[in-house]
Formats: C-alpha cells, structure tokens, sequence
C-alpha cells in the first residue's frame, strides 16, 4: 500500500472541490469529497492494525525539499506507531465530520467552499503528524492555522465571525513566534532540523540550551492547544459552523500541541524544567476552563472549555512523562468530544440555530436520538465506567498521583476537583437541554425536529468510539509490556516504570475520579432538576464569584487592557500624526495628488514627435560634452 495516499488524498478532494465544484455539482462534489476521505481512513486503520501487529516505523521520501548551506530538508512522511494513532485519529473523525456537513450545510450557498476548507484541514493535520522534520512539521502547523483562520471566519458576513477568525490567527501567532525560536535553537545547537539526527545529538548538547529549546516548543504547543494565557481563541472559535468545532476540538489543531510534544520526547526527557512547567501549566488550565464552563449557556462555548480542560490533562500526563497515557486520552477523546460536537450540532439545527440551553429544556422527547448520542458522550467525558474515558482520564490521574516530578501533587488535586467540576457543567448541559420544562418559544418547538440520516449516522459511528475505545484499546496504551509496540516513536526514560507504577496505584486514588463524577452528577440533579430555584439564588448572593467565572475569569478585558487597547491608541496616534498630516497633508488629496499632478506635467515632454526627441537627445549629448571637457 502506497502510504503516502493517506496523506494527500484529502488535498486531491480539496482541490476537486474548490476549483471543479460548481462545474461538477453538488451532489459529485459531495461524493468526492467524502470518498476520498473515506479513502483515507481505510488506509489509516489498515496501518493501524499493522501498528498492532508489530508494524513499527517506515519514511517514504518524496523529493528534496531545502538544501541550502548546512539545512537539508527533504519532504519525506514519518509512519510509525505515534503516526498511526495520530492517522485513525485524524481521518476517521474527518471522515464523519464531512459526512456529517452534507446534512447540517445543505441550506448553505457555499458549500464547495466549505468542504474544499475542510479537506484541505484534513491534509494540513495529516502533513503534521507525518513530518520527517521540524521544518516540514512546521508547514503542516501554519496550514491546520490557516485553515482554522478560514474556517472559522466561513460566514464571513458575520462581523462577530471575522473578529474570532482574526483573534484566533493573531493569538497562535504568538506561540508560532516561539515554536520558530525553538526550532532555530535545536538547528544551532545540533545542526540539524531532522528528527532523527536531533534525538541522537541532543544528548551532547547543554543543559540551559536545552531548557530554552523545550520551552519554546511548549510555547507553540500552548498556542495551538489552547492552554492557559493563550487559551482566548478557543471559545471564540465557535463562530464557525458546528463541523469545524467537532474537527479543531476533536481531531486537527489543538490536538497539534499534544502531538509536538510527544514527537520531541526525547527532547523533553531532558529538561526537567519544561517537563515541571507543562504539569502546572496543563493541571492549570483543566481547572481554570472547568471553572469557567459551570456558568456558560452557550452550548458549543460549554464543551469547547470541556475540550480546553481535557487538553490540560493531557499535558499533564506528557509532564510526568506518561506519553502513551496522553495519546490513549486524546485517542478516546476525539471520538466523544466529536459526538459531543456533533450531538450539539444536531440540537442547534433542530431549534432553528438556537444555541443557548437557558432557552431549551424537554427535548429529550422531540429529538429522543440526538439525546441518546449526547448522553453517550457525557458519560464518556465525565468517566462513567467502562466508556472511553474512565479508562484514559483516570490513568492521567493516576500518572500524576504516580509521578515523582515537581507540581505532580498540584497537578492531582487539581485534576481530581476538576473531575467534579467536569461532571458538573456536563450534567448541567444535559438537564437544561433536554430534561425539565421547555423554555423554548412555540414558533421554534413547532419547526423541531431530527436530523437527518447525514448527521445521525455520524453520531451513531462515533457513539461506538466513546463507549469501546477505552475498553478496546487499553492494553495497547497502558500495558507495560506492550511499550515495544511503540518503538522509538516515544521515548521512555529507562528510570520511568510510571505505566508500571499507576497498575498499583492505592485503591482509593483508582476510585476517586468515579466518586467526583458521582457527586458532580448528584450536585447537578439537585441544582436543575430538584430545586431548580438554586442555581439563580447562588448567583445573586455570590455576584462576584458568578462574574468572575462567567466572564472567563477577566482574561479578554485584561489582555485589551493590557495589549489591544494600547496598540489602538498607537496606531490611531500614527494615522493622525502621519497618515493624514504627512501622507494626506500635500494639497487637497495629499501625497497621491501631488503624484498625480508631477506625473502629469512629466507626461507633457512625451510629445510623440520624432524631431523633438532627436532635439533632447542633442541637448543631452551636449551636456555630456561640456562635462567631459571641463573635468
């Protein structure tokens, strides 16, 4: 199997779609689209299931890339065991999120846009996590940014859509800043931007080095990822249509950060202070978005800081060094995040675009599928057992009660309480959306419906990866004695037994995530359930701690405080001062009118008469004389 299909079958549909959609119509376009997609996936769970039965590594070199000086870059695809889980991940969610599309887009007049976007996202993730190198890594983490860009900015008519698109951009450009100074550290201090060659040398290389390198590259990864200080983008991401949220949040981009990470373990392993620094950044940010997500009404905004939170464990579980425990989670993850998504967006088209739980309620018996799909997810997200993440959320807190790292206690407790909070706000959502007295208005209930086969079929196939794939695959993940199925796709520390140590973690740390969601779930049911008056009651007592977390802890006012609204002042002092006094200063329409009057006047020695060209040419010449006999 040419491995290399896998990766540029998405581009193939994406080009089709964008340049040939209108001459090939809807309904081919569609089926090109997601046929190749579809492809794709198939040959991602093909490779997967050789990854499973002992398959390990293989590079298909493509073509010289750079060669300039010491940078030998070739554009060549990395396939092996960390690959192919990123790959099943990536394509089979894709797969379903454009199948999925042909429904919820069906009124939309763009879709060929849309899907030509969404396929060229695909491709940008599968170019990433297939990198041979940093510099080719690097181009795949501009396009899933690019994409985003487009993406989330689809309906551009939307002045609200353009800002979120814009502030998505500028702030990744912020960590992108970082990831490209790490990348020009680890290139100076081991001459190379290959892989390979970096995690052979990077053992000679000094400890501060290092330390700046690996900080660096964490600071791209918070970017992307949405970690805590460069997590502002993230809820503002869900301007775009629905299918793009369940694709950045499930499987493309901020799963990017994860993947960085994990690819350059060999890198981590050796500065304890990134490794510390993730942990508290990671445990941080899943407290930080779990506080948040309590008190939002926004539906997609609520499971967007779910996503925000799940991503901070598994960076906690990257510090401490349990690689394979971060990727089991964001394995499970991406199937019930993604149904989540999608389950959000089947209630949004069923109430008319209405996207604020306070104005639903009862919907469990006007759209009874899209409430059983969404309490799949619910109970994989907040660890029910034997669904998905019981299985990979609970190993990330038992990793971090594990751990001898620095900020590994921190990194416990909090995650331990955000497993409440977790439970919490994703109850929450549940009762106010589907369960109690309906708030919504007649003319709304009276258009609500199903969704149709497009966007239930999605939801059904995902609903089997959030309640098998923890089960399923967690040997392959967690088993001690299948790491050498990783191969040299992550590096292991040969003093870390930490897969080994979390099998004998103490009975009560094994139990504790469960009694969190128990309660969570308790506390909900009383709160919007049984004495429904509670929660108002709460906030009108306790204002400042309602504001405080509504208002996203102030993040978006103090950055403006701090950054945008000085930088406006400045570039509105510029225009005063210069454009409108200098450049529109000369005359009645400045400089462009002073251009335009001297280009007139220049036009005028253009005669068109011979004679008066042979006249200049003599006066010139005669100067030319003049100057050669007087110096």
């Amino acid at each position: 199997m040419e491995l290399f299909l896998i990766v540029f079958l998405p581009l193939i549909g994406s080009i089709i779609t964008g340049f040939f959609g209108k001459i090939l119509g809807l309904r081919l376009s569609h089926f090109i689209s997601c046929s190749l997609i579809l492809a794709s996936s198939i040959f991602s769970a093909y490779l997967f299931y050789m990854t499973l039965n002992g398959y390990q590594t293989s590079n298909q070199f493509l073509f010289d890339w750079i060669n300039s000086g010491a940078i030998d870059a070739s554009w060549s695809l990395k396939f092996d065991t960390l690959t192919s889980v990123m790959l099943v991940v990536v394509t089979s969610v894709s797969a379903l999120v454009h199948i999925y599309s042909i429904g919820y887009m069906s009124h939309d007049p763009y879709q060929y846009r849309f899907f030509s976007y969404l396929s060229f996202f695909t491709f940008a993730m599968l170019m990433l996590v297939t990198s041979d190198n940093l510099l080719q890594l690097f181009f795949g983490w501009e396009g899933v940014g690019l994409a985003s860009y487009l993406l989330i900015g689809f309906w551009y008519e939307k002045p609200s859509a353009n800002a979120a698109a814009m502030k998505a951009f500028v702030v990744n450009r912020v960590g992108d800043f970082g990831f490209l100074l790490g990348i020009a550290v680890i290139y100076i201090a081991t001459g190379s931007i290959s892989f390979d060659v970096i995690f052979q040398k990077i053992n000679n290389v000094n400890q501060f080095t290092i330390n700046i390198a690996c900080l660096l590259l964490f600071m791209g990864a918070m970017g992307k990822s949405a970690q805590l200080f460069l997590h502002t983008w993230l809820p503002d991401a869900m301007e775009g249509p629905t299918p793009v949220s369940a694709l950045i949040h499930a499987a493309t981009m901020v799963t990017a950060g994860i993947f960085l990470v994990a690819r350059c373990s060999p890198i981590f392993e050796n500065s304890d202070l990134a490794l510390s620094f993730i942990i508290i950044t990671g445990a941080s940010t899943a407290f930080f978005a779990a506080t948040v997500g309590l008190v939002q009404n926004d539906i997609k905004r609520i499971i967007a800081y779910s996503t925000c939170s799940q991503l901070g464990y598994m960076f906690v579980a990257l510090g401490v060094g349990a690689y394979q425990v971060a990727i089991f989670h964001l394995f499970t993850h991406a199937f019930f995040k993604a149904l989540l998504f999608l389950g959000s967006g089947s209630v949004i088209h069923a109430m008319s675009d209405e996207q604020d739980i306070q104005k639903m309620g009862g919907l469990y018996k006007i759209i009874p599928f899209t409430w059983i799909m969404m309490l799949i997810g619910t109970l994989a997200l907040t660890g029910a057992p034997l669904l998905s993440g019981y299985y990979s959320k609970d190993a990330i807190i038992e990793s971090a009660f594990a751990s001898h790292a620095f900020g590994h206690e921190y990194a416990f407790y909090l995650l331990v309480f955000s497993a409440l909070l977790t439970s919490f706000y994703s109850w929450r959502l549940i009762f106010l959306t589907f369960h109690g007295k309906t708030r919504a208005s007649q003319d709304v209930l009276s258009k609500a419906h199903e969704s149709p086969l497009s966007m239930t079929i999605p939801l059904l196939l995902l609903s089997f990866g959030a309640l098998f794939s923890g089960y399923l695959f967690s040997d392959f993940f967690l088993s001690y004695e299948l790491k050498e199925l990783w191969g040299n796709s992550i590096y292991i520390h040969p003093d870390n037994h930490i897969l080994e140590e979390i099998h004998h973690s103490p009975f009560w740390v094994k139990k504790i995530p469960l009694v969190m969601m128990i309660i969570g779930f308790i506390v909900a049911t009383v709160f919007y359930l049984l004495l429904k008056s509670l929660p108002s009651f709460l906030s009108s007592k306790l204002p400042f701690i309602y504001n405080f977390l509504y208002n996203k802890w102030y993040f978006d006012e103090l950055y403006n405080f701090i950054f945008v609204n000085p930088l406006k002042r400045i570039g509105n002092f510029l225009w005063l001062f210069f454009d409108k006094k200098i450049i529109d200063g000369f005359g009645p329409d400045g400089i462009s009118s002073l251009v335009i009057s001297i280009s007139r006047n220049v036009s005028k020695i253009q005669t068109g008469y011979v004679y008066h060209y042979a006249f200049a040419m003599l006066i010139g010449l005669g100067f030319l004389l003049i100057r050669f006999v007087v110096y």
